[in-house]
């Protein structure tokens, strides 16, 4: 007589159930994970965009054209200086040198601010598509993502004297939901020499975190000043004064200090060459 084949026993569903719920967990775990990577990667995107719309916006009002600028001698005092908006506060820095600009087409408080972040109306019904708030979209944006730019010499050419300067790094900013205030503190410690950035020690802890961007100014005894943008590579937990800088070289041997700027989530860096002769460089001769 043929004997049947034995059942499973409750201890072997109860072990069974018990390695299912580690396996649900770790994919619960998963779900937030996921949607930070993902906010991540949209902030990540729509920051370019800015950014690029920003670069079109600098070509198209002229916004390096001395002419539309409130200091036409800014660029012969050989000092990088900010084009943005009003509500940047770069009071107490020691290169303070803000620009306010004038003479520029429309509202000048829209020209930074990205108006591309459109709000829209989400159905419940997946089967319907979203729908703008207004039939003028550029009424209805979140304002979530501003810019400004730094203009400073180029490095090769910081030495040179005023007037025969003529290669400018021009950064594009981009900001997530920028809150206004700039910080400064003084670097008292470089670790790697300064090749692409490396770690660095603040005199002072400051509220930042892994993939913001800072900006090193360096003045040399000398008078040449130079200035470059930094992103977090790794930072402690926030305030911290130890941070990982990925960027360009930077020499430790200068009195550095760091400019933290809320909400600085993109740099976008190009060189101008400037024309004595052209729209660029009027108003800078003598």
């Amino acid at each position: 007589m043929k004997r049947a084949p034995a059942g499973i026993s409750l201890m072997e569903v109860l072990i069974s159930i018990f390695v299912i719920s580690f396996g649900l967990l770790g994919l619960a775990a998963l779900l937030p994970v996921g949607r930070f990577a993902l906010l991540e990667t949209a902030k990540a995107d729509r920051s370019g965009a800015c950014g690029r719309a920003a670069m079109r916006e600098v070509k198209i009002r002229q916004l390096l054209d001395p002419d539309n600028w409130s200091n036409k001698d800014v660029l012969s005092s050989g000092r990088p200086f900010v084009i943005g908006p009003s509500d940047l506060d770069w009071s107490g820095l020691a290169w303070e040198d803000k620009l306010e600009i004038t003479g520029l087409p429309g509202n000048l408080s829209d020209v930074f601010m990205w108006q591309d972040d459109l709000i829209f109306n989400v159905p419940e019904d997946p089967t319907l598509r979203p729908t703008a708030l207004s039939n003028n979209p550029r009424d209805d944006y979140q304002g979530h993502y501003s810019w400004f730019m730094t203009v400073a010499p180029a490095p090769g050419e910081a030495v040179l004297h005023n007037d025969e300067k003529f290669l400018y790094q021009v950064s594009i900013v981009v900001c997530f939901q920028r809150s206004g205030d700039v910080v400064a503190q003084a670097v008292t410690d470089f670790h790697g020499a300064g090749y692409g950035g490396g770690g660095i020690r603040l005199e002072q802890p400051v509220p930042i975190k892994q993939n913001q961007w800072i900006m090193l100014h360096g003045k040399k005894q000398s008078g040449e000043e130079y200035c470059q943008w930094y992103r977090v590579a790794a930072a402690g937990e926030s305030p911290t004064d130890l941070l990982s800088l990925v960027g360009p070289d930077w020499d430790p041997a200068i009195p550095t200090t760091a400019v933290i700027v809320d909400g600085a989530v993109a740099v976008f860096t190009t060189t101008v060459e400037l024309d004595r002769h052209s729209i660029w460089a009027r108003g800078t001769d003598n």
